[in-house]
């Protein structure tokens, strides 16, 4: 059974008849427990799945772009940071809400180019 993040309504349908056909006690609640889960760890396999298959593709690509778009964008982020940094040095100052979209942007950024790097290496170590 596969699902995409943006079918929330054949999600919703699937646990609905899952739990109609396994739940009237204790034991089967477990049991639904136990079911909702390993449905859960296929779809984050599925997902971290296609992702690698992505990233493969990207760096089976002739595209420098392809095969460096990820730290570019990381590069891209911190300099817009430095940059700001030094301009609220200097005295000049930014209007306040651009500042802060400068420093949301890149906390964005590096936390999902490490925090994704980091969880799809915890998971290669993980299955072993």
């Amino acid at each position: 059974m596969n699902f995409s993040l943006l079918d929330a309504g054949g999600l919703v349908d699937a646990v609905g008849r899952a739990v109609d056909s396994v739940v009237t006690s204790d034991d089967e609640r477990g049991q639904i427990k136990a079911a909702l889960l390993a449905e859960a760890n296929r779809a984050q396999e599925a997902l971290a799945g296609s992702l690698t298959a992505r990233h493969a593709a990207d760096m089976a690509s002739d595209s420098w772009l392809a095969k460096n778009v990820r730290p570019l964008t990381l590069a891209v982020s911190v300099g817009l940071v430095v940059v700001t940094v030094l301009v609220e040095a200097a005295g000049v100052g930014l209007p306040g809400p651009l500042a802060d979209g400068v420093f949301g942007l890149a906390t964005l950024t590096v936390g999902f180019y490490f925090g994704a790097r980091g969880a799809e290496k915890a998971v290669r170590n993980w299955r072993g």
